[in-house]
């Protein structure tokens, strides 16, 4: 109920700002009013890990991974150049999830195998975006960001659950937990620390105070490890949603 009446109270403040709509002029290309400012992020997030299982796994009957939820908090730095122009670097830490699920299969047998993970893990991000802000109104504003980040992984773990049948020799089952990164004896579950890609959304903010925007942040860096075993085929890559609120001092 607190999330609905919070929605209801952002629709509303927007329904009033728009009521002085073109008093402004939609692009305002004049010096800003303040220099330096400060805000500060709150938001939730989906992710998940891009990986091409075909390519790691020859006998694979199915592979997929699924969205988790997690969240972003953090702050950025607002370099305002224009009014409608501001360079935004921010300090973000992150948490993420995902599962997967793999099913193989052993050609001219009834053996099958199934591995079921879950993955939680964290890292620290700095986005560097630009922000352009169009008037909507004296109260409204209509954000475009975009921009590189750069990340490092805290830590995490994933959790593994696996199932095989094997012809003559029954049914095995097990679960165990590895670290999520890392370049240990298990390197094809692990991935590296460092990651680089692009963000970019967009949003409205109010009475240049309030702020509420939807980003996609899209992974560039191959994070699989790349042990001779398997991932020397693999491609992996952060991708995540976030639908963030922010405050601007």
């Amino acid at each position: 109920m607190g999330n609905i009446k919070l929605i209801t109270a952002f629709v509303i403040s927007i329904i009033l700002g728009t009521s002085t709509l073109y008093s402004a002029d939609f692009i305002d290309s004049s010096a800003p009013s303040q220099l330096v400012g400060i805000g500060l992020r709150l938001g939730i997030n989906k992710s998940s890990t891009g990986i091409n299982y075909n390519n790691i796994f020859s006998d694979l009957e199915k592979g997929t991974n699924s969205w988790g939820t997690g969240f972003d908090a953090g702050a950025v730095v607002n370099l305002n150049l224009r009014e409608f122009f501001t360079i935004q670097p921010g300090f973000f830490f992150q948490n993420k999830s995902f599962d997967s699920m793999l099913v193989m299969s052993v050609p001219s047998s009834t053996s099958f195998a199934c591995r079921m993970t879950h993955s939680r893990y964290y890292y620290f991000s700095i986005p560097v975006m630009m922000s352009f802000r169009f008037n909507l109104s004296n109260n409204l504003k209509l954000l475009t960001e975009v921009g590189p980040y750069f990340s490092f992984g805290l830590g995490g773990d994933t959790d593994f659950k696996e199932y095989a049948s094997i012809d003559q020799t029954g049914n095995i089952s097990q679960q165990f937990t590895v670290d999520y990164f890392g370049d240990s004896n298990m390197k094809y579950v692990q991935m590296k620390k460092y990651d680089w890609g692009f963000k970019m959304g967009v949003g409205l903010m109010l009475w240049n105070r309030y702020s509420f925007g939807i980003y996609y942040n899209a992974g560039c860096r191959n994070i699989a490890n790349d042990n001779d075993a398997y991932m020397h085929r693999a491609s992996a890559k952060n991708k995540q949603w976030t639908f963030t609120l922010g405050y601007d001092f």
